[in-house]
């Protein structure tokens, strides 16, 4: 029996199978030729030009207020400036003013009332004389002040204040008037003082100790007021550059006062024994 398919022979050449079909590729366009590129780069135009605008109305806004706020300082340098002036016209005569400090008024006080706890500086009627002229120098000084007209030169428009943080409208005009009745209250005060050292100047030794005590008081606290009041001055020319002195208040007359005048008690017991000297005879 025959085995099927043994002995045929394979004929002809083998068959090598078709390569794969080419696919159709297409091809993107170029980056540039892109719709979504388009539309991005008109979506940053856009935005940029409204940053652009934005950055243009910011700056402008900016520097009309930096040109308002510089026309305000004007202003304000010239109506602190008037008032300065008038009150340096109202001081009482032989104010001393320091550099860049306050004013310092009746210096001599301190020593005046030390004279007259010791008997000294004159006679009664002397004594009560410069007495009622230090009384009468305080008293138009103090009238002299309460005339500057600060709501007049001062609008309520005005911000400034004594600090660069400290800015409101109306700030400035009552600082000043604040201030300024500080140192009326001080002149007023030291017209006080002048009445007191009239009347101790012709009272026995043994009886101007109080009144004596009671005028030194009186001074510490005109100087205290007079000091409080001018500092906010002092603050305002120098935030407004009318002035490169920084301002430092110059030292209150308070521990002068204290000092001379602590003693007078002791001077007013030997002062007993004069009379007795002028009686033995």
């Amino acid at each position: 029996m025959a085995i099927k398919g043994k002995g045929k022979s394979r004929s002809g050449r083998r068959v090598v199978a078709p390569p794969p079909r080419p696919q159709l590729v297409q091809r993107k366009p170029p980056i540039a030729r892109r719709p979504v590129t388009w539309v991005v780069a008109g979506v940053v135009v856009v935005v940029l030009a409204g940053l652009l605008v934005r950055k243009g109305m910011v700056d402008h806004a900016t520097s009309v207020r930096a040109a308002q706020a510089q026309a305000l300082r004007t202003k304000e340098a010239s109506g602190v400036l008037t008032v300065v002036q008038q009150v340096a016209a109202a001081l009482p005569p032989g104010t001393t003013a320091p550099s860049g400090g306050i004013p310092q008024i009746f210096t001599n006080v301190p020593t005046q009332l030390a004279d007259i706890a010791a008997g000294k500086g004159g006679t009664p009627l002397q004594v009560a004389a410069e007495a009622k002229a230090l009384s009468t120098a305080a008293g138009t000084a103090a009238t002299a002040i309460g005339k500057v007209n600060v709501q007049q030169l001062i609008p309520a428009s005005f911000t400034l204040g004594q600090t660069a943080s400290m800015h409101t409208p109306g700030l400035t005009q009552l600082t000043l008037q604040t201030a300024l009745g500080q140192m009326a209250q001080a002149l007023q005060t030291y017209q006080a003082v002048g009445g007191l050292m009239a009347v101790a100047a012709e009272l026995p030794a043994a009886q101007r100790a109080p009144l004596i005590n009671e005028a030194t008081a009186l001074v510490t606290t005109a100087t205290t007021a007079w000091d409080a009041g001018y500092t906010p001055l002092l603050n305002m020319e120098f935030l407004l550059k009318l002035t490169s002195a920084v301002p430092t208040p110059a030292p209150t007359q308070a521990p002068s006062a204290t000092a001379t005048i602590s003693p007078t008690t002791s001077p007013s017991a030997p002062a007993s024994p004069s009379p007795k000297a002028t009686s033995s005879p």
